[in-house]
């Protein structure tokens, strides 16, 4: 019955061609793919018109994964593709966009700030892979993420979710008096 086949999220990565984005798309591409429908142009095949391919998934996408680096900044693909997203979420209500900031702290330019400043962004740790991922399903999913908790260490007390506690626990150095 098509009523009980529930229909997996489209998800839409975009990003710059450098190694280093192409390398984190690639890594996120391999870990939600088992759960979700993933465009990643890495997997086309050559000869495709991307450009078509790529409308056709953004027209799809309920969510557009935007890997944030400089020279993603700088990208008109990049930039075509969250100009889309922002059109179409005017009209339909999504797609929606989880920006993932990639070695970039600065402020976004005047276009980027109008077609994804609003939403809340992640900061890519590549030291930490399990923590981003659990970001991006609770983005994907609409969920809260747990509520930190506390680990005292001497006089101070330290707010960190479940997924770090182990990590910065084990490299917490109490200051000295």
């Amino acid at each position: 019955d098509e009523d009980q086949v529930r229909k997996r999220t489209v998800i839409f990565i975009s990003y710059n061609h450098n190694e280093h984005d192409s390398n984190v798309a690639a890594r996120i591409d391999q870990e939600l793919s088992q759960h979700y429908d993933v465009f990643i142009d890495q997997r086309l095949p050559p000869g495709v018109v991307f450009a078509d391919v790529a409308h056709e998934w953004l027209k799809r996408a309920d969510f557009i994964i935007a890997l944030i680096s400089p020279q993603s900044l700088a990208s008109h693909w990049v930039t075509a593709e969250l100009e889309d997203a922002f059109e179409r979420s005017k009209i339909e209500g999504r797609p929606s966009v989880i920006p993932v900031r990639i070695d970039y702290e600065g402020p976004y330019s005047l276009i980027f700030r109008a077609y994804i400043g609003r939403f809340h962004a992640i900061y890519w740790d590549s030291q930490n892979y399990a923590w981003l991922f659990e970001r991006l399903h609770a983005g994907l999913s609409q969920k809260q993420l747990p509520a930190a908790k506390p680990i005292i260490a001497g006089t101070d007390i330290i707010l960190v979710g479940d997924t770090l506690r182990t990590r910065y626990a084990e490299t917490f150095v109490a200051p000295r008096e």
